[in-house]
């Protein structure tokens, strides 16, 4: 069983340099905190372009509050031509029947999304706690761990948005039609996230030693999971495309996650 300890500051993590090179190679490498900004910002791209998408088909303002800037920028717009948006569709809108193709596509469309939304807060954990700035091996190792079990949490997120579309409670916007059950499910989620947080202000977290950087990848991402699945669920009330709602939890996440680290560090 796993020691688990109070203080992080107590946590040896895996050191390296900052001018790490490849092997046989004076070249320094691209720092992995930039790969990870990288890959985040790839994500966002494709999720504007995916929403400029939408107005161009028709309506960017049916899949949540605040898309209808989309509409209002391409009318403004049209730089690039009513074909000049278009973008393979992760969105599944079919309600009639789902197949292996509508599941890999809801399946693809959360980890874009969790890469858009968690890779900026993933980020600010590397750089506070694991220290890894040019080591690819060991970013590797950690992103897979990190990236795992997000994947399974996005198995049961898919399940969820098949039921509601077969049972007709998922518009063809990507969010619940029922305003009741959304409104019921907003109250738990959000008295949910407010135990979650004061949870984690009154009590130290407990960080577990690891020697193995996927294991600490993994259990970072467990632990992010753990802090952010009542936002996570939310999108199903403001829409699952909605990246105006993305945008918003990602910088409340990020914020959060800024303050519980420098509280964490300052103990």
């Amino acid at each position: 069983m796993p020691r688990l300890i109070d203080n992080p500051k107590a946590i040896s993590y895996p050191q390296v340099t900052k001018t790490t090179p490849f092997k046989g190679s004076d070249t320094l490498v691209i720092p992995s905190s930039d790969i990870i900004i990288g890959v985040s910002l790839l994500a966002w791209v494709y999720l504007i372009i995916q929403s400029f998408q939408f107005a161009v088909e028709g309506s960017a303002a049916d899949f949540g509050p605040g898309m209808m800037v989309f509409d209002w920028l391409y009318q403004k717009s049209k730089l690039l031509g009513e074909y000049g948006y278009s973008v393979w569709s992760i969105c599944v809108t079919k309600i009639d029947a789902w197949g292996l193709a509508e599941f890999s596509r809801a399946f693809l469309m959360w980890q874009i999304m969790i890469a858009a939304m968690m890779f900026p807060t993933l980020l600010l954990r590397i750089q506070n706690n694991l220290k890894i700035v040019c080591n690819y091996s060991l970013l590797l190792q950690y992103l897979a761990g990190y990236i795992l079990i997000w994947m399974l949490f996005s198995i049961p997120m898919v399940i969820v948005q098949w039921g509601l579309q077969v049972n007709a409670l998922l518009n063809n916007g990507m969010s619940i039609n029922q305003p009741l059950f959304s409104a019921m499910l907003l109250i738990f989620l959000g008295i949910t996230q407010l135990r979650i947080l004061k949870k984690r202000t009154t009590n130290k977290p407990r960080i577990t030693q690891k020697n193995s950087t996927f294991v600490s990848g993994f259990y970072s991402g467990l632990d992010c999971i753990k802090f952010s699945w009542p936002l996570m669920i939310s999108m199903f009330v403001f829409g699952l495309m909605n990246i105006i709602y993305m945008a918003a939890l990602t910088i409340l996440m990020m914020a959060l996650f800024k303050k519980e680290t420098k509280q964490a560090t300052n103990r």
